[in-house]
């Protein structure tokens, strides 16, 4: 008989729908230390979790239990229980002490929720008990607080293995696991809502599939989904409220309604000087950081809701206060969103005024302006011109132009202005505004106004003066004046550097990479990019809009060499943050998800993204302008990689027309938009059989392309050129067409436009062999051939997914990538297939 099961009856029975932490108890029982700290607030499963590893523990270790409740206990009371548990005859703490000083079997001593009111005295006990012990004794602590021991030194002698609420929570493949074990068939979308919403708290997952009715284990599942939030007040109230002095139980409900706060805010919120955080932190309340500083705190996102409902607090009284206290301080940004849900928009408005155009483009300030316009009459919202210009500048980001030519049309009401200067100054932002409005909407001529406006805007108006020239130069390079588009950049990035300005450098860096895009210089823009994102999140500004552009044009950037899976990562990414924003370049992250789906085969899948994408924009009162002619594009493109040239051809002619007719530039985002849209509506042509007018339409394009430099696109008609030529049966114009084009593609890792015209034409690239092959090792990515690599050992898709730490959904999603990019229907011809170009050495 082991020793564990001598004390297998003491220890808490494991829950029936338990879920082996295979990841934390393995590093737990490995590690070498005096004492293992799991500090959580409640319901994050340390219990379970020190009772998995309890009954885990390498034979010849003995394994003492002993709960302690969380009840508080005097320091004799404690000894005295703790000597029970390990069959010490009491005689008081010295002889405690003297026992586990001379201790030589090894023993995990393990002591279950520690009481939860802070008591110095019992934390001195504690830490003299640690200290003596012999190196034999490995101490098991599972707590709500972090006790006031001597904990840094044993921090710093590596005797300390500290695991927090972070490290319990489930990562998205534990909870694909659980629901599996479960028996619940969720689709990957609702498995990772569920992950976000209650960001891995085990409790809060119990909870949310109990109040939803969706746990088959639980008999009664659908009479306490009725109750829906009520289950999670009650947990709260018995759990946490409960076990709280009074005072403190009231003021983390009311905190509960602060977004972030410090001790300072605290004291001031509730006139209690060094009581109320201080207390919650000492308890170990759902109160967790913000970030490494320690300086802000938040309640817990998953129950701040539930809390908030049961304070006594007047949740006005508090945002007033709150936003008065910012104030003082001079952060403008916390103050204004404070004085909205204050609901004071006279208050609000006065804060907005003292906003840069580049503090708009920072956190949830996009949506806070938005928000303040639906509270307040449209004439005290644009009272004076500083307001009426803050408020065009939101809505041209969000693409409102209708709203936004409305405002400039009471530009008037503050003329004539006092003083010459004052005068033009104001008269050059509104040509600014206007000429930005223009070329939104495409209009020609925006130009004209746009550097007229430059001529006279002031210096203190150096963040308008960027975004004019930021529109010139995403002219200039529609209109294929690269070399000038590049020099108005560069003039650009100064300013904003001069300014130390990191949002507008990141706008300006989006241009500049669109500028490497169109001469094929992927992996620089790409590099470019990730430089930008990592400006970025150094800023200690939570959020800011450009980071999403920035995320979806890489995303684009990643597609183009071929790398689907860091694409798609992007395109999320870029997805989550353009939402917060309400920014319409999501439309990018939605067109390109659509081609990823298509890559996958679902086609169905790509459409939806579509529909669902311009029912978006017209929810934004983003004008059609804006978002038909890319979408067109998309569907165009989709419609003929299903094999339907017809039905391409009809909506690429619509958008070719629309261009042409309204005499309308391409969109900010896609400067040679409308030279995609030529490109693939020859394809279209040459496909619906009409080979002549494919060629004509693809060689009257090559040479403004070459002439320009624009190299990614000329690559893509030199190869469509070459299916043309093949197709019509001239060989050799096709050959030279292919080697042009492939040596395009080659010389810039072009790897997804090879890719396709390989898919439609496979046969022609039997004119030079080899010529057109995309590089085997750039094929699959790392992921995908560590994939390939468990498939050909022969295990099944489970057995890879608790290998790779993936979702079986993501598993069966890079087999089905693996299929494509290889060519093959199966999972044995994908082997074969990856032996025969190198990729799989076994």
């Amino acid at each position: 008989m082991s020793t564990i099961a001598l004390h297998r009856a003491a220890l808490p029975r494991l829950p029936r729908q338990h879920l082996p932490r295979e990841r934390l108890h393995a590093s737990l029982s490995a590690a070498e230390c005096r004492l293992r700290l799991l500090v959580a607030p409640p319901g994050c499963g340390k219990t379970v979790l020190m009772s998995e590893c309890a009954r885990l523990a390498p034979v010849g270790i003995r394994v003492v239990w002993l709960g302690l409740g969380g009840r508080s206990l005097e320091p004799a009371q404690f000894c005295e229980r703790l000597g029970e548990a390990l069959g010490v005859p009491w005689a008081g703490e010295d002889a405690l002490c003297a026992w586990l000083e001379t201790a030589s079997e090894p023993t995990w001593l393990m002591l279950d929720d520690y009481p939860r009111a802070p008591d110095a005295a019992l934390d001195d006990c504690f830490d003299r008990l640690l200290a003596v012990a012999s190196p034999q004794i490995g101490w098991w602590l599972a707590s709500r607080r972090r006790p006031l021991c001597n904990l840094t030194r044993l921090l710093l002698e590596g005797e300390l293995l500290e695991v927090g609420a972070a490290n319990l929570a489930l990562t998205q493949y534990e909870l694909d696991r659980y629901l599996q074990a479960d028996g619940l068939e969720w689709p990957q979308a609702q498995r990772e809502s569920l992950h976000d919403s209650t960001q891995g708290w085990f409790a809060g997952v119990r909870l949310r599939l109990l109040s939803m009715g969706s746990d088959g284990l639980a008999p009664c599942a659908t009479q306490l989904a009725e109750t829906g939030g009520a289950l999670l007040q009650d947990y709260l109230q018995r759990e946490v409220l409960a076990t709280l002095p009074a005072a403190l139980a009231e003021t983390l409900c009311a905190l509960a309604y602060i977004p972030r706060f410090n001790r300072e805010l605290s004291d001031y919120l509730f006139d209690e000087p060094g009581q109320g955080l201080d207390g919650l932190l000492g308890w170990g309340a759902l109160i967790e950081p913000v970030d490494n500083t320690q300086h802000w705190f938040r309640v817990a996102p998953m129950v701040a809701p539930a809390l908030a409902s049961l304070s006594r607090w007047p949740a006005a009284t508090l945002h007033r206060r709150a936003c008065q206290w910012f104030t003082q301080g001079g952060e403008i940004h916390s103050a204004f969103e404070h004085s909205l849900l204050a609901d004071e928009p006279d208050v609000s408005a006065s804060l907005l005024q003292g906003f840069t155009e580049e503090q708009l483009l920072h956190g949830c300030n996009v949506d806070r302006v938005l928000r303040l316009r639906e509270m307040m009459p449209a004439e005290l919202l644009c009272s004076t011109p500083r307001l009426l210009i803050l408020n065009a500048w939101t809505l041209l980001f969000v693409g409102r132009l209708d709203d936004v030519e409305a405002l400039l049309a009471g530009f008037t009401r503050f003329l004539p202005m006092p003083g010459a200067r004052r005068q033009r100054a104001l008269i050059a932002q509104w040509q600014g505004l206007n000429g930005v409005l223009n070329h939104a909407r495409g209009r020609m001529g925006a130009g004209e106004q746009l550097r007229e406006a430059l001529e006279h805007l002031p210096e203190d108006a150096w963040a308008q003066t960027l975004i004019c020239l930021s529109a010139l130069t995403q002219q200039a390079q529609a209109d294929g004046r690269l070399a000038e588009a590049r020099l108005i950049n560069r003039d650009a990035l100064k300013l904003a550097r001069l300014h130390g300005s990191l949002t507008f450098e990141a706008l300006l860096e989006l241009d500049r990479a669109q500028w490497l895009e169109q001469r094929g210089e992927l992996q620089r823009a790409d590099a470019l990019l990730a430089r930008v994102q990592e400006y970025l999140d150094e800023t200690r500004v939570a959020g800011n809009a450009m980071a999403g552009r920035v995320a979806l044009r890489r995303g684009w950037l990643c597609l183009r060499q071929g790398r689907d899976e860091e694409a798609r990562e992007l395109f999320i990414s870029g997805l989550i943050e353009t939402r917060r924003s309400h920014d319409p370049s999501l439309i990018y992250g939605f067109t390109g998800l659509a081609w990823l789906d298509a890559l996958d085969g679902d086609t169905e899948g790509a459409f939806n993204r579509l529909i669902e994408v311009e029912r978006l924009m017209q929810l934004q009162h983003v004008p059609e302008p804006m978002y038909r002619g890319p979408l067109l594009l998309a569907s165009g493109a989709l419609n003929l990689r299903q094999g339907r040239p017809g039905p391409a051809r009809e909506v690429l002619q619509r958008v070719a027309a629309r261009y042409r007719i309204d005499r309308l530039t391409p969109p900010a985002a896609a400067p040679d938009q409308i030279l995609q849209v030529e490109h693939h509506l020859a394809l279209a042509e040459l496909y619906d059989g009409e080979v002549e007018g494919a060629r004509q339409r693809l060689q009257a394009m090559l040479p403004d392309l070459l002439r320009q430099g624009r190299h990614t696109l000329a690559c893509d008609v030199w190869l469509a050129l070459a299916e043309t030529h093949y197709i019509g049966g001239n060989l050799d114009e096709a050959r030279q067409a292919l080697d042009d084009g492939v040596a395009l593609a080659q010389r810039f890792g072009l790897l997804a436009t090879l890719r396709e015209t390989q898919r439609r034409q496979p046969a022609l690239f039997g004119l030079r062999p080899g010529t057109g092959e995309v590089p085997a090792h750039n094929l699959l990515s790392l992921r995908e051939l560590s994939v390939l690599e468990l498939i050909a050992r022969g295990c099944s898709n489970l057995e890879i997914g608790e290998r790779l730490y993936i979702s079986l959904h993501t598993v069966k999603t890079h087999a089905r990538r693996i299929n494509g990019k290889l060519g093959v229907e199966r999972r044995t011809q994908a082997v074969a297939r990856a032996k025969e170009l190198g990729l799989l050495k076994i």
